[in-house]
This record gives C-alpha cells, structure tokens and sequence, in this order.
C-alpha cells in the first residue's frame, strides 16, 4: 500500500511538474542589455522627431544587437492610429483614427548613453489595420518586440514597414531618416519626365501688329483722315474690289504731306493711289495691265493721274 501511494505522489508531482513548463515550441520572454541612445537624431519625412512616453518623459531610441528600436506607441501617434495593447492576447494593436491627444512632455536636459534593462518578446504580435505583421531583419531572420522600461520597442526596419516609408542611416551624424515611401515600381533613370504635368491650354493666336504710325517731322501737317476712310477712298475708285483685294496700306510722310499709299489687286490688274492723309484727295491713281480705261470719270482714258498736295 505504501508503495503505491509513493508512486501515485510521484506521478502527481511530475504532472504538475510538466503543467508549469512551456509547452513545445513556447519560448519565454528573454531578459537581454540594450543600451540608450539619446544622441541618435530622428527624422521623419525631413522633420526631426521627438518621442515621449505618455508618462511624458522623453523616450529615446534604444540599440539591441546592431539595430535601433524606436517606441511603438509614439510611432502610431505619428500614424494617427490608435494604439490598445491587450494584456490577455499580448496583442499590440494599430488601428482606426487617433482620438488620443498627442503626447506632450520635457525633453531630457542632459541625456546620456546608457544600458538598460529589457525582454525580448517573442509572445507579442503586433496587429495593424487589422493584419498581423511578422518582421524580418535584413537576413531574412524573425525580429520580435523589445520590451523597455513599459514600452513596446520595434526595430526601425520594421517602424519603417509599417509606415510605408524607407529607411535610411547617417553613420556620421548618427541619424535615422524615414522618409518617402516604396519606389520599387518608380522610374528615377531618366533623360526627361513627362505625364504628372498638366496639359497646357493652345496659345492664343496673337493678335496681327498694326504698322507703327511715322513721326511726323517738326513744322509738318498732321494726318487727320484714319486708315478705314483711306481704305474706303481706294475701293471707291475700283468698283467692284473690296478690302480682300487690297495688298498695302501704309501711311507715308513725303515732302511735308502725310500720304497714304495704296495697292490693290483686282480683275487681272493691280492698282496704286496715293491720297492726301489731311484732306482726303486722291494724289495719284495707277492701273497696270489694264486693256480698257480704268476710270473714265477720273481721267478720260490715259490710266494714270497725278495731282499736287493740296492743304
């Protein structure tokens, strides 16, 4: 009796034994040295970035094994996203719109590099807009959460994959720059760039340049009949052609008169007058390759007429 009462103790204390030990393939959290780095400049789309605990008390970013690690937390108050840890699940999650006031808090007045206490923990899932992220470190190996001082730390290959930005390092400032965002399918390789712009709207016709009106020399008459009662004047003397047939108009200064000079084509035959700018008169009327009398009312046949400038 006596012996298998010991061996059912021995049995019970193996079952509890094995109760309390993580079940196969369960990893506990691992207790690892991480160290501050207060002097690690962060910029984010060209702005540099503060991050603070909601206790207010800034939180720098922390270096574990090669990598820096930047706060959860304050990376989804950039986002906008909520951030709701559930302590049940170990779940930290991303998502809907912020309704949290952003953090405000003192920066440190003399920050210095130290080691710090910290868990690496593997049990932790990160959920955000509802799909959980798994994340890699740059040989394809899992990275897991880093748990600092309360605060959920991501490494910030994995900050940046969750904020669609790249990630870049300055070793000789000692600064993270995130910004942008995936430019695997962009074109930078280019003599020209074309397609974003806008199509401009045709240029206008410009509008036809009258021929500038001659300085009329001291002492001279001054024109007083206008461009139109000239054109008129002209078409008078050839019935029948209109403004289409006239080839030049120009206003003229000759021996003290202003005189407009007028050609014109019509019925196989070209014409030029000159008339008086001041008074109208027609000085000179000629009709080249005319077989008939051009004006019989102006001069009876002969196809040219002068006459003086009269004032």
């Amino acid at each position: 009796m006596t012996k298998k009462l010991s061996a059912l103790t021995m049995a019970l204390a193996l079952f509890v034994c094995a109760a309390l030990l993580p079940a196969p393939g369960a990893q506990a959290a691992t207790a690892v040295t991480a160290r501050l780095r207060p002097d690690v400049t962060i910029v984010i789309d060209g702005q540099k970035t503060v991050f603070y605990h909601v206790t207010g008390q800034q939180a720098h970013p922390v270096l574990y094994n090669g990598s820096t690690y930047l706060p959860l937390r304050a990376i989804g108050e950039l986002m906008g996203r909520n951030v709701d840890w559930n302590s049940s699940t170990k779940t930290a999650t991303l998502a809907g719109e912020r309704t949290t006031p952003p953090t405000v808090g003192t920066p440190d007045a003399n920050p210095g590099s130290a080691s710090v206490k910290a868990t690496l923990q593997n049990s932790f899932s990160v959920v955000v807009d509802g799909e959980t992220r798994v994340f890699l470190d740059a040989n394809g190996k899992r990275v897991y959460p880093l748990l600092c001082k309360g605060s959920i730390y991501l490494p910030i290959r994995a900050i940046g994959e969750i904020m669609g930005k790249a990630v870049g390092w300055d070793s000789a400032t000692s600064t993270v720059t995130l910004g942008g965002g995936d430019d695997d399918d962009e074109v930078t390789d280019a003599d020209s760039f074309s397609g974003n712009e806008p199509t401009p709207s045709p240029a206008p016709d410009p509008a036809p340049t009258p021929d500038p009106t001659p300085t009329p020399p001291s002492g001279s008459s001054t024109a007083t009949i206008s461009q139109a009662k000239a054109r008129d004047i002209a078409l008078k003397r050839v019935p029948g052609a209109t403004a289409q047939h006239i080839t030049k108009l120009k206003l003229d200064h000759d021996h003290g008169c202003w005189i407009y000079e007028v050609e014109l084509v019509y019925n196989w035959a070209e014409y030029e007058l000159e008339i008086d700018a001041c008074t109208g008169a027609v000085l000179s009327y000629d009709c080249d390759h005319c077989d008939y009398d051009c004006d019989d009312h102006w001069h009876g046949g002969s196809g040219h007429h002068n006459s003086g400038c009269h004032h």
